[in-house]
């Protein structure tokens, strides 16, 4: 499949694809950049095979993009140590993302994630949000949810209420 002049991984189906990886992968194809953007991927912040189809749309990108490092460790993450002059797009979990926003990023440089977002990107985060913003009209559009363990007393109560299935 072709998406926008450029060939996705091996039949990589676009719905199979987390949205941030799809217009990651759109970006690759629409930016004119003179030179490849350089992935550095902390993939210690992930678990197993969840960098995979990041690193396969980078396979796929005829040289629009390339991984210039790839951590498993961490430790020098973990410890304040990031090296901002050799990437352009840093992919890395929610903790280590928002301390590459604290330092100085250079004009340019993308990061995996967006701080504050949360709120309406986690599951559990935007029921929750949902309920404070909206109070019981939440539920006309979003259906009733509980955040267990916390909310497990309202979940037992709504069990019992709606009776036998």
């Amino acid at each position: 499949m072709r998406l926008m002049g450029c060939q996705t991984p091996r039949g990589l189906a676009l719905a199979r694809m987390p949205v941030l990886l799809a217009l990651l992968l759109t970006l690759l194809c629409a930016t004119a950049r003179s030179s490849p953007l350089r992935f550095f991927i902390d993939a210690s912040a992930f678990a197993e095979g969840e960098t995979d189809l990041l690193l396969e749309a980078i396979a796929a990108s005829n040289g629009t993009a390339s991984v210039v490092g790839v951590s498993r460790g961490g430790f020098l993450a973990h410890k304040g140590w990031h090296n901002t002059s050799m990437w352009d797009m840093y992919w890395t979990g929610r903790e280590a993302c928002y301390r590459a926003f604290l330092s100085h990023l250079a004009p340019g440089q993308l990061v995996s994630c967006t701080p504050g977002s949360q709120a309406i990107t986690g599951k559990a985060s935007l029921v929750a949000t949902m309920k404070r913003a909206y109070g019981t009209a939440a539920s006309l559009f979003v259906p009733e949810s509980f955040v267990l363990p916390g909310d497990y007393l309202a979940f037992a109560r709504a069990v019992v209420a709606a009776g036998p299935a």
